[in-house]
């Protein structure tokens, strides 16, 4: 008798993924959502993002343009791409700024955002100037939070150690006073966070060429890659200094050729603009640089002791930094997140020019530091924490303070947060690498 083959039914099973990759995509997903929803919350509620005539009674002239900074990079744009001999002309570009036909609104005929970016800057602003401004600020407000995304998931996945004790650190750090201030004003300050906080992971990770080529993006405000490149290069780390400078001379390549003259006026600018912090105007309550607390402290009183105090400061504040990055340095090891959370810190300290929404890129050391306290042994857990507090909660309060006192509280904090990584290096080298080491071989 013939035999009855039956067949089963075949079942495709897809692979099941697993709880690593299920909690990857959360926090992925985290990190993609708050920031976005943040700047929506900021462009629905600001009256920076407003028209601001929707009532019959309010005046129709805008003090403040719309988007805030945001209109120097689409008037940059604009000139880049339809005459950018201009690009540098001050009452140019202020006319620009004001040409209802172009930017689509009125605002103060007496305001201007000087042009004070590096020619490849507005190069790249002009791949957007087709755009109608409310559409351009749209799209670089959330190229923002995708900075903010991107920052958030680097430093959460590239910390594996401490991913599951940071808690709510995602939230509380969109709270972040000047990150509000950054967003409101339509500064850069989130992208400036996600450079630094990439290069900060490919360096852990021992990817110095990688980092160098991500770092040399900070290029569109020069100065704060000095005190970070000046170490790197002290530290002989040649692959990062060399991945620096090839994203460099790449960005002053492209727009080199395309206007090599738009060069030697963005450098008779910065010339122009040596002295800016001393100028009528300037907001020295927001200014948090050691330059910046000096002359406010003592610029009606003793002007001429300003610049050499600031000087003695900020020498004070590198020989901080070089007992923070004595001895040989190994890039995947605690001691070194330490180092380059000092590193940014420094920059605050001896930039030239540091507003408040500048201290957004604090966010970064705030968490190697707030975060990682909890493994140090010889560093005053307790010190380091009230200045992490500090910063965190405080930072709304030292314009303030500043104006009705005189005298900027943040740069004694900024200087404290230094000394109390300078007198604990040593007992970072006994920390506890055994997670960190454990993390990054995972």
């Amino acid at each position: 008798m013939a035999s009855i083959e039956t067949t089963q039914p075949l079942t495709t099973q897809l692979p099941r993924a697993s709880d690593e990759q299920i909690n990857i995509f959360k926090l992925f997903a985290i990190c993609l959502l708050v920031p976005c929803a943040l700047i929506s919350c900021v462009m629905t509620l600001s009256p920076n993002f407003s028209d601001g005539n929707t009532n019959a009674l309010q005046v129709e002239v805008r003090e403040h343009p719309i988007g805030g900074d945001l209109l120097q990079e689409y008037v940059g744009g604009h000139l880049w791409y339809s005459d950018r001999s201009k690009l540098y002309d001050s009452s140019h570009s202020k006319t620009v700024q004001h040409d209802e036909s172009i930017v689509g609104f009125s605002w103060d005929p007496t305001g201007h955002l000087a042009m004070a970016y590096p020619p490849f800057h507005y190069q790249f602003a002009s791949l957007s100037s087709g755009l109608e401004y409310r559409n351009f600020v749209v799209a670089w407000m959330f190229a923002g939070a995708l900075g903010l995304s991107l920052a958030s998931f680097a430093f959460l996945f590239g910390f594996r150690d401490i991913r599951a004790n940071s808690g709510g650190w995602l939230f509380v750090a969109m709270l972040f006073t000047p990150l509000l201030v950054s967003i409101n004003s339509g500064q850069k300050s989130a992208i400036l966070l996600a450079i630094l906080t990439l290069t900060f992971i490919l360096l852990h990770r021992e990817r110095p060429l990688m980092a160098g080529l991500v770092f040399g993006l900070i290029a569109f405000k020069p100065y704060l890659a000095i005190p970070i490149g000046i170490v790197m290069l002290c530290k002989k780390q040649y692959r990062f200094v060399a991945g620096s400078l090839v994203t460099l001379f790449t960005l002053m390549g492209v727009s080199w050729f395309a206007a090599p003259e738009s060069w030697s006026e963005y450098i008779a600018v910065c010339f122009g603009m040596s002295d800016y912090i001393s100028t009528s105007g300037y907001q020295l309550n927001q200014s948090h640089s050691l330059w910046g607390a000096m002359q406010l402290l003592l610029g009606d009183r003793a002007p001429a002791l300003v610049k050499p105090l600031a000087v003695v400061a900020a020498i004070g504040a590198l020989t901080l930094l070089g007992r923070i990055m004595s001895g040989p340095i190994k890039l995947s090891s605690s001691r070194f997140a330490f180092q380059f959370a000092a590193c940014v810190i420094a920059t605050v300290l001896i930039s030239p020019h540091f507003y408040t929404y500048d201290l957004t890129i604090l966010l970064l050391p705030l968490a190697i530091c707030g975060l990682n306290a909890d493994i140090t042994h010889r560093i005053n857990r307790r010190v380091m924490y009230w200045i992490c507090i500090s910063v965190l909660f405080g930072a709304s309060f030292y314009g303030p303070i500043a104006m009705n006192f005189g005298f900027q509280i943040s740069t004694m904090i900024f200087f404290a947060w230094l000394i109390v990584i300078a007198g604990g290096w040593n007992a970072i080298d006994v920390m506890r690498e055994g997670t960190l080491e454990k993390a990054r071989l995972n």
